[in-house]
């Protein structure tokens, strides 16, 4: 009798803190973008040497920066591909340009307006 009430109160604990992913993304600091199993990146764009804006649909902006810059440009590239882990693209994911492995350094959900407006910075 003890086993089942121990495996029901602990259940329970558990049942807590199962929460939907929107919940979820909403209590994190949108330090991850969010893909899904066969989601993707709708468009991109270099910012500077060393960072990227990804877009995840039309109101998703996330400024990327990456440890270290590309060794060519990122200006001049034409695509790239992106890691996800579990269905996010996060920190401990790559970005791939020209087959040149640039692990993320950091991801910030930024307003759409304001990655609209930005442009490439030399430097």
């Amino acid at each position: 009798m003890k086993k089942y009430v121990v495996a029901l109160v602990f259940a329970g604990l558990l049942g807590s803190f199962a929460t939907s992913p929107e919940a979820n993304a909403a209590s994190r600091n949108e330090n991850s973008i969010w893909v899904g199993s066969y989601g993707s990146i709708s468009n991109w764009r270099p910012v500077a040497r060393d960072e990227l804006i990804l877009w995840n649909g039309p109101s998703r902006a996330y400024l990327v920066k990456v440890w270290r810059p590309h060794a060519g440009s990122l200006r001049n590239s034409e695509s790239i591909g992106v890691t996800r882990t579990a269905g996010r693209i996060t920190k401990f994911d790559s970005i791939f340009v020209r087959g040149q492995k640039l692990p993320i350094k950091h991801i910030q959900r930024i307003d759409p307006q304001m990655a609209k407006s930005m442009r490439y910075r030399r430097g």
